[in-house]
């Protein structure tokens, strides 16, 4: 194979007819074909004799994982899963196919020539903001690398909006998308703050928030931490030691509510506690359009699970105004040598995922901006304590208070 021409190659084939947005099918040097969505497809007639990835790009959806997963594909010691997002740890039919059934995602190391410089991965979104993926992958996977692009969450919401738009086919404003979620969110809190007032709707989200902890509780099980304090536990500044109390199971509690004392055993909540009953309701939907975009908890929930050297935050603001510079700065977490001047100039033909910044819909999100910068201030200025608290080498300046965001 001309490896120069097979790294440049695109095969422009749909993925599947009803996404627009899954993107090309692409061959690297080595002759691995990789897309974005159908694994079942580049599954086909692949052996199971994968290794297991080095890495995994957790998040966000609409923060940048695929063109952060893109540049790493281009990297001459990176060979990519056959679809970047497999689902594996979240979605359970997949899951339950078991370790043999993932590994066929990946390419086969084993005989590599310099195996030690060689890694592979994968890049699923909505690994970071579902609960359960973290323990799934501790268990699997103790050593993985694990990558977070983190972008505006006010934009990442206006994107998320547009993309139902084109690909979901939703027929609502922006300024009615926001009051839906918005109202959804109010009613929880609503229930839990009074719930003699809304005795059907509390019962709905006790049964809600049961089932979900009864999943975790578990998986944590078969960890056999049930009863003890995660091993990688890291607090958010101004948070006591008595708030991490492993009865009370702290993966259960989000990071803003213990931040702020709130235990949230919910048997021992304090009603007047708004706070603490926000985040609890925001942990029992996270799906929501507006949840995806509370970073703190999310990354919170991972640090209780990894330590902070083994997890790397990037903005995707950085990786789209200085690329090249930020992409050294992965490999070199990665353990990776750099890369080299014509890996980077591939950087221009890699394909980007889905760009919604010049798309008419986004003016039509004007109106609620400031609502959405309102909604996300408090969050993010914990969001602050937290990365620089774990990460103090990489975000080591005060955020613009007017901008509220890195």
């Amino acid at each position: 194979l001309d490896w120069k021409q097979n790294y440049m190659k695109q095969v422009i084939r749909r993925v599947d007819d009803n996404d627009s947005e899954s993107g090309p099918v692409l061959l690297n040097k080595y002759g691995d074909l990789y897309s974005v969505y159908n694994c079942a497809r580049n599954l086909h007639g692949k052996a199971e004799n994968g290794s297991l990835p080095h890495f995994i790009v957790a998040g966000v959806h609409k923060g940048g994982s695929t063109a952060l997963f893109g540049y790493l594909s281009r990297h001459g010691h990176v060979r990519p899963s056959v679809c970047k997002e497999t689902n594996f740890f979240t979605e359970e039919k997949l899951y339950a196919k078991g370790i043999q059934y993932y590994r066929r995602h990946f390419p086969d190391l084993s005989t590599a020539k310099e195996l030690h410089h060689m890694i592979t991965g994968e890049g699923t979104p909505n690994y970071i903001r579902n609960p359960i993926a973290p323990l799934r992958i501790r268990k699997m996977l103790p050593n993985i690398k694990i990558i977070i692009s983190l972008r505006n969450p006010v934009q990442r919401f206006v994107s998320h909006y547009v993309g139902q738009v084109e690909n979901k086919g939703l027929k609502v404003a922006c300024n009615e998308y926001f009051e839906e979620d918005f109202q959804a969110l109010d009613s929880c809190v609503s229930a839990y703050s009074y719930p003699e007032r809304n005795k059907e709707k509390f019962l709905k989200m006790e049964e809600k928030r049961a089932e979900l902890y009864s999943k975790l509780d578990k998986c944590n099980s078969s960890l056999a931490v049930l009863d003890e304090a995660p091993r990688h536990q890291r607090q958010i500044v101004g948070a006591s030691a008595s708030m991490y109390d492993p009865r009370y199971r702290v993966i259960k509690g989000p990071a803003r509510a213990r931040a702020k004392g709130c235990l949230l055993n919910m048997d021992n909540r304090n009603p007047n506690n708004d706070s603490c009953i926000v985040h609890e309701c925001l942990s029992l939907n996270p799906e929501s359009p507006l949840s995806r975009g509370v970073y703190v908890d999310q990354i919170e929930r991972w640090l209780e699970h990894f330590p902070p050297e083994n997890i790397m935050v990037v903005q995707a603001e950085h990786l789209y105004a200085n690329t090249s510079k930020t992409m050294q700065d992965v490999a070199e977490f990665l353990g990776i040598r750099p890369y080299n001047s014509d890996e980077l100039r591939e950087f221009e033909s890699t394909f980007k995922g889905s760009n919604h910044t010049s798309n008419p819909l986004e003016l039509t999100c004007n109106k609620i901006r400031s609502r959405l910068e309102g909604f996300y201030q408090e969050h993010n200025e914990l969001l602050y304590k937290l990365l620089r608290k774990n990460w103090p080498d990489r975000f080591v300046t005060v955020p613009d208070k007017h901008n509220l965001w890195m």
